[in-house]
């Protein structure tokens, strides 16, 4: 009986661990400090992003909504969705923190958020909307830790003309 014991508990830790490999889950979420800088392309510009708050269901109707109509006055996804939304206005700070000390993460864990979804109000005509990060508006952020690299304390996200683009 012991060795089946010393067996249950290895397969109990290496089941733990497969929680973390590509393709098997992303693990338990933890907050990151979340810094958004807004690009030089974009530094006479106004701009806002969001960052919204995904569990696994918001992230599957945020995947495939339409970056064009979120934008749209008074759109309802963007006024239900728990977020945190920064306004960049042309000569002001462009870069900005969600810190980890942020009692909003506390409030998005409690809701099941494993993503943050970042959408940015980019100044131009984007015609076609397309699923997921395929839209450079979007970008879908796993707040994970096993998908990050053990340590990483920091996110880094860029706007740039061209889209939102994850630097970590």
């Amino acid at each position: 009986w012991l060795v089946a014991l010393v067996v249950a508990g290895v397969a109990v830790f290496f089941s733990g661990c497969s929680s973390c490999k590509p393709g098997k889950g992303l693990g338990k979420p933890r907050a990151y400090n979340v810094h958004v800088n807004l690009g030089d392309s974009l530094k006479d510009s106004s701009v806002v992003v969001d960052l919204i708050a995904a569990n696994p269901n918001d992230l599957e109707r945020l995947k495939t909504y339409s970056v064009n109509k979120y934008w749209q006055p008074g759109d309802p996804m963007r006024q239900d969705l728990p977020k945190i939304d920064f306004s960049f206005v042309s000569g002001t700070n462009l870069n900005r923190t969600l810190e980890t000390t942020n009692t909003v993460w506390k409030k998005w864990f409690a809701s099941g958020v494993q993503y943050l979804v970042v959408i940015a109000d980019l100044p131009g005509v984007y015609e076609g909307d397309k699923p997921g990060s395929q839209d450079p508006r979007r970008q879908l952020v796993p707040v994970c830790k096993c998908y990050w690299p053990g340590g990483t304390k920091d996110v880094s996200i860029e706007i740039q003309s061209s889209g939102v683009r994850v630097v970590t």
